[in-house]
């Protein structure tokens, strides 16, 4: 009797595809998504973008987020206004 192969679960999903926080070692943040990006944090919540914020400067050369950074501060000024 043939049997199927087991069905996958949520252990057999390979790693993080962010690149894991490296204080020596920060990725270039690529230029589509720095846009998409500053797209997304335009509807976020205050908990969320200062979540996205804080894992986004870990993992990611701060010299590349610099429209990021802009973005992220008018949200916040709608957020608190």
């Amino acid at each position: 009797m043939h049997r199927s192969p087991p069905k996958l679960t949520v252990d057999d999903i390979p790693g993080p595809i962010l690149p894991e926080p490296n204080a020596d070692n920060k990725s270039p943040a690529p230029a589509v998504m720095i846009a998409v990006w500053c797209d997304l944090v335009a509807h976020m919540d205050r908990d969320h973008l200062d979540r996205f914020a804080r894992s986004t400067w870990r993992r990611f050369d701060g010299k590349d987020l610099g429209p990021l950074s802009e973005a992220i501060g008018r949200r916040r000024q709608e957020l608190d206004g």
